[in-house]
């Protein structure tokens, strides 16, 4: 009978460990998928110029709600940078982006007991295939003669255990680009 009571409780152990491991490893499995379509799909974007704004055109390639919570052009060294704010939403991101083109994420999880919505915080979050429109007014491009040597977009998205991570994807070269062009165009506008 002790025999059969200590098999049991090894046996129970086991199936346990077995089952929380088998289940961090479909969660790590799936978060790297993940990221991965994360960081394709997010790097590259479209810009804009006009109506006082420069405009980045930010897609949600994936099928999952994601909340992007700051998007940052960093200048040259010394310079500082530019963040840009969340204007509007925009039904045919996919479309103006692939007109807009030629044809390692650093991450913190949060706990699940956090708050999904908490005071203050900054953030919009993107339905799966959705768009939205961030920019920043003429103003502050003009305020310095911007040389733009990176940019990058702060994501937050759900992991598959009921957690929330956070991950930074930096802008594409082809997407820097078109941000410098149309820094140049925002100051050739100033001049005219």
């Amino acid at each position: 009978m002790l025999d059969d009571v200590l098999s049991g409780t090894v046996s129970g152990i086991a199936s346990g460990a077995f089952l929380a491991l088998s289940l961090f490893v479909a969660n790590a499995i799936r978060n790297r998928r993940l990221e991965s379509k994360l960081r394709r799909g997010f790097a590259r974007c479209g810009t804009g110029v006009g109506d006082g704004y420069l405009t980045l055109i930010v897609e949600n390639r994936v099928p999952l709600a994601v909340r992007v919570r700051t998007i940052y052009l960093a200048g040259a060294q010394g310079q500082g940078g530019m963040q840009l704010q969340f204007m509007r939403s925009v039904s045919n991101a996919a479309l103006f982006n692939a007109l807009g083109h030629p044809s390692r994420p650093e991450k913190i999880d949060v706990s699940s007991h956090f708050a999904a919505e908490a005071e203050g915080e900054s953030g919009v979050t993107l339905a799966g295939f959705s768009g939205g429109l961030w920019g920043i007014g003429y103003a502050s491009v003009l305020r310095k003669p911007w040389s733009i040597q990176d940019g990058w977009m702060i994501l937050e998205y759900p992991t598959l255990l009921g957690r929330t991570a956070f991950m930074r994807v930096h802008l594409d070269q082809p997407t820097l680009g078109l941000v410098r062009n149309a820094v140049v165009s925002v100051q050739g506008l100033s001049r005219s």
